[in-house]
């Protein structure tokens, strides 16, 4: 398994030409708080350009930043320089090649943001789980073979991690294309601390806006 784990990597040809994702803000409640779009550009083999154009009753995300590509499964905010958090995101790819079965489990997740204010407890215990190959239709005319990915994420409820009102307890469903190992679609649930993890906190929606000749 760990021999497994260590293949994972970001393909280098990640998003050349300029990726779109619709983006979707939900609250508690299920009620749409913003919506807009990011585009992901590689600049080269090792950093990408993200441009992000989300506007929101109550936050607005119009910016523009770098990511550098990273091994492995991690997590990460897309946000600009001065923010405190921003747009959550699970891994934008994974290898191919990579052999999942029903048993293909994985806890090694990193937390990139070592500045998060939630995300930088390094409490963090994940479980990374292999739901199946499924068939994803995107918009109205392409329809991908993907990696279903499930992605449970918890930590201590106390002084020095998380307190009553803040992120406890994450829930991540993301799905890959199955030949190129290419986020197309994912969905990014933030709730409570235990034992109120119940209690959603937001739910964050990006899918990708294929082009023609990008499915499969």
């Amino acid at each position: 398994m760990k021999k497994l784990l260590l293949l994972l990597f970001l393909i280098p040809n990640l998003v050349l030409g300029g990726d779109v994702y619709k983006y979707i803000g939900l609250d508690n409640n299920e009620n749409i708080v913003g919506e807009g779009e990011i585009i992901f550009t590689a600049i080269d083999t090792k950093l990408i350009n993200i441009n992000v154009n989300i506007i929101g009753k109550i936050h607005s995300y119009i910016f523009k930043t770098k990511f550098k590509k990273v091994e492995g499964f991690n997590i990460w905010d897309i946000k600009d320089l001065n923010a405190r958090n921003g747009i959550s995101i699970f891994t934008l790819q994974i290898d191919p090649k990579l052999e999942f079965n029903t048993k293909s489990t994985y806890s090694n997740v990193e937390t990139l943001d070592r500045n998060h204010h939630e995300l930088k407890d390094q409490m963090w215990n994940f479980k990374v789980t292999f739901s199946g190959v499924e068939e994803l239709k995107l918009g109205k005319d392409f329809k991908f073979e993907a990696i279903h990915l499930s992605t449970r994420g918890e930590r201590p409820t106390g002084p020095g991690h998380c307190m009553m009102g803040s992120l406890g307890v994450l829930g991540v469903e993301s799905w890959y294309d199955k030949f190129t190992g290419k986020l197309l679609k994912q969905i990014f649930v933030k709730r409570h601390c235990r034992p109120n993890e119940n209690k959603i906190l937001s739910k964050e929606l990006i899918e990708l806006q294929p082009m023609k000749g990008q499915e499969k």
